[in-house]
């Protein structure tokens, strides 16, 4: 490891002491360690900085009054300007001292290679970011923030900060797509009232859709600080969500009492459902009138009276001047010389997310103006509504072979695995393959990864692309894989001895998530959150593993009425719908439990579980009418949307399902369950769209190109186009033949066979698929209306007695829908025959 020169006032010993004990004598350069009593000289102190990679300023009353500091002080910017030192970090440790105070050089303040200054209380945060940059030993990395367009919103502000005085505005939220520009336009917000300096740069913490107010607490104890104390997470835990809030409400008026700025990148935890979270609110109302703390957010808020500490904008794309400037800017920033008539040519072409405007400026200069224009769709699909559109033009663009391909997604899979990765932990990962760190930097540069935390020591990955990733189940490359876990074998020999100073949150989280899933987690339950069971618990889900999701609820129950409501909501979701898989019918036992007379489940989920019930009894007429009461009460339920769609979809109700299957496809494009029950819809009905079921086909020949979980899909479709456009129903079957290993479900598999067969008039085919169609069914009741179907046109083909058929119809079980579907479809077999 590097060396630490460590400047500070003997009389901070307490908080310094810590920090060089924790780095220890061969690391760090500190009085006690280094100096001979009375032996401190200008010529050993200028020795101590020019064998240290980083110096680290303490800066309190003390230290700043101090003429040795301030010797140091003038030593580290000779040395720093002469290449001997890599990096100087200010920590400010006391809470008197502003960062724009007139004893801080204003080099150290906001000087290029150091790191913007902020007050850490906590020795034990101040340790960690001290250890992370010594790994990483290069100097901060200060991105130059470029801000275009929305003057109109920015001015809006300004009007209502100045105008309406009495009115108090301690947070802004900034709604809109992803990377549109919300986090730039709070940016430009707090520049207004000129508490913070132009070159201020606020701390970014990026929140998860379960992160419960724990969390929060934890990870702005993380940045240095705290309430009236430190809080371990078993303290945290123990507090009541009155303590909670209290604590939430302490922190946030430090973080106003050191004049600094926090941006929330949110995925659903402060803004729930459109709604502030409550026992945000209550907290936010306890602070001085300052603005204190911003929001981004991809939801809409339902604005309500109450709101008045809430200052709320929706952000959209630029407008037409606004996309041109910014291409001008980055292409001028990039060393391109693009005169008026070229930057006007991407007028059309460009739709005014920064995102875009970023992609076409790289492409140009990895390529050339000319080669972009003449291939100008690849500028106009990037970021078609599609994260897969978005990830395929980056890869495109790196030029990346198959295999390097597939070791991207992998290495993705990593960074998406957990919130905030440490960048510590990342470098140190790079090592493992010389690609991993070329795919590091391509991520930065694409902004699919940014830096996050208090001195942006934490790597964020696009929203977007973590729910691609967790969509397509990538597993982690082994090298990784073992590294991580050797990490957790640590963590826990740490958790025993209760020494976790060296774990950021997100670290100590993903590994008491592990300890979960691991299931010995009882004796040091009293650090782990109710997110973490949670967040445990859907990742069984995801997997399948029932048994240990239910035992894992059950040892909760008793005490989940201490939970947070919405992460007990959640938590009793998963636990019916698991119940649901394993058709336990004491799940309508469950969607009825009450904490405090209250339903813990909601009409909409309650109604939604009991769909999916009925689906998987094969009652699809009952399952239909429940995911239709969801949709009444919340219509872009996505997920009960996408059920529905399968309900008709299995009683051949194409015409129905076609425009709800449309829905669920704009919203999710890159979704091949979503592509699919589209396309098996349009190529059903008529007059088909062949243009939109090409597509569609195209589409799903990228998505099947990249590691996803199923590959039948692809094949599916391919044997559909043939089977209902080209009209070849030998190709179709081949097609099928040729993939059947692809197919994660043979029942779909047979059920297509049997199909074509019959449209073929292969009867022999017929009864061989169906023979074997009934053996994959067994006795899934979900899957027994199909079956039961093709029992029946099977044998209608072997007795051409259409009385005795009809009346097997009649007694099938089958709902009326089915049944008149079904006496349709023998009777066109009939007249066809005649």
């Amino acid at each position: 490891m590097n060396r630490v020169f460590l400047s500070h006032s003997n009389q901070d010993n307490h908080y310094v002491g810590y920090i060089a004990e924790k780095l220890g004598k061969d690391v760090a350069t500190y009085d006690v360690f280094s100096f001979e009593e009375g032996q401190k000289t200008r010529t050993e102190i200028e020795k101590g900085i020019e064998e240290s990679d980083l110096i680290v300023f303490f800066l309190s009353n003390s230290s700043l009054d101090s003429s040795w500091v301030q010797e140091e002080m003038r030593l580290s910017y000779d040395a720093l300007q002469k290449g001997r030192v890599k990096a100087i970090c200010p920590i400010i440790i006391d809470s008197q001292i502003m960062y724009n105070d007139e004893r801080i050089p204003s080099w150290l303040n906001s000087g290029v290679d150091s790191y913007l200054l902020r007050y850490i209380s906590s020795p034990k945060i101040a340790y960690r970011k001290i250890r992370d940059l010594l790994y990483m030993a290069t100097p901060y990395e200060k991105s130059e923030r470029i801000y275009i367009g929305h003057e109109d919103l920015i001015k809006k502000f300004d009007e209502r900060y100045y105008t309406s005085p009495d009115s108090s505005c301690k947070c802004i939220i900034a709604c809109g797509m992803e990377d549109i520009g919300r986090e730039s336009f709070i940016r430009e917000c707090i520049k207004i009232p000129k508490t913070f300096s132009d070159k201020y740069d606020p701390v970014v913490i990026s929140v998860e859709r379960n992160d419960s107010i724990d969390v929060i607490i934890s990870k702005l104890q993380d940045c240095g600080w705290v309430a009236d104390v430190e809080y371990n997470m078993a303290e945290i835990n123990e507090m009541s969500m009155d303590e909670k809030i209290n604590c939430l409400s302490k922190i946030l008026a430090s973080v106003q009492n050191a004049r600094e700025f926090v941006i929330f990148r949110d995925l659903g935890a402060l803004i729930q459902n459109g709604n502030i979270s409550w026992w945000l609110t209550k907290a936010i109302s306890n602070i001085r009138n300052e603005l204190t703390i911003g929001i981004v957010t991809h939801m809409n808020i339902h604005r309500s009276r109450g709101l008045d500490e809430f200052y709320i904008e929706n952000i959209d794309e630029l407008d037409p001047s606004g996309k041109l400037k910014l291409l001008d800017v980055l292409s001028q920033k990039n060393g391109l010389k693009l005169d008026r008539d070229d930057i006007k040519y991407f007028l059309e072409i460009l739709t005014g997310h920064p995102r875009q405007i970023s992609y076409c400026v790289q492409k140009i200069k990895k390529e050339s103006l000319e080669e972009v224009k003449r291939n100008s769709y690849q500028i106009s699909e990037f970021l078609s509504n599609s994260t897969i559109d978005m990830i395929d033009g980056y890869l495109l663009l790196l030029k990346y072979g198959e295999v390097k391909k597939k070791k991207f997604m992998s290495y993705l899979a990593f960074l998406a695995s957990y919130s905030n990765v440490p960048i510590k932990e990342v470098l140190q990962i790079n090592k493992l393959d010389p690609d991993y760190e070329e795919f590091y930097r391509d991520m930065l540069s694409f902004c699919i990864l940014r830096k996050t935390g208090l001195n942006n020591d934490l790597l964020t990955t696009s929203p977007s692309v973590v729910d691609y990733i967790d969509r397509s189940r990538i597993n982690l490359p082994s090298d990784i894989s073992n590294f991580l876990k050797e990490e957790y074998k640590e963590f826990r020999k740490d958790l025993e001895s209760e020494d976790l100073d060296d774990y950021c949150y997100s670290q100590i989280e993903r590994n008491l998530k592990g300890l979960v899933l691991d299931n010995p987690y009882e004796s040091t339950a009293k650090y782990i959150y109710p997110s973490i069971i949670l967040k445990a618990v859907i990742e069984l889900y995801n997997k399948k593993s029932y048994d240990k999701l239910l035992n894992i609820c059950e040892n909760c129950l008793s005490s989940i009425s201490q939970w947070d409501h919405v992460i007990r909501q959640t938590l009793y979701f998963y636990y019916a719908m698991t119940l649901v898989r394993k058709r336990d019918s004491h799940v309508f036992n469950i969607i009825q439990k009450k904490v405090d007379d209250k339903y813990i489940l909601d009409k909409v989920q309650a109604d939604f579980i009991c769909g999916f019930y009925y689906k998987l009894a094969g009652k699809y007429e009952e399952a239909i009418v429940k995911f239709e009461s969801c949709l009444e009460d919340k219509f872009y339920y996505a997920r009960a949307r996408r059920e529905l769609v399968e309900a008709y979809i299995m009683v051949e109700d194409f015409d129905v399902a076609i425009e709800l299957a449309r829905l669920n496809y704009e919203k999710f494009p890159d979704n091949i369950f979503n592509i699919f029950q589209y396309f098996n819809c349009l190529i059903r009905v008529t007059p088909v769209q062949e243009s939109k079921v090409k597509a569609l086909l195209e589409k799903a020949k990228i998505v099947d190109k990249l590691p996803t979980a199923s590959k039948q899909f692809y094949p599916q479709m391919k044997s559909l186009y043939q089977r209902f456009i080209e009209k070849n129903l030998r190709k179709a079957l081949s097609i099928l033949i040729e993939n059947r290993s692809c197919f994660d479900n043979e029942i779909y598999y047979y059920r297509d066979i049997f199909d074509i067969n019959e449209e073929i008039g292969d009867t022999q085919g017929m009864k061989e698929s169906y023979e074997k169609l009934k053996y994959a069914v067994g006795d899934d009741e979900s899957f027994l209306p199909l079956l039961r179907r093709r029992e029946i046109i099977l044998e209608y083909y072997n007795c051409k007695d259409l009385d005795r058929v009809n009346h097997r119809i009649s007694i099938s079980g089958l709902s009326s829908r089915e049944k008149e579907r079904l006496m349709s479809h023998i009777k066109s077999i009939r007249f066809s025959r005649q």
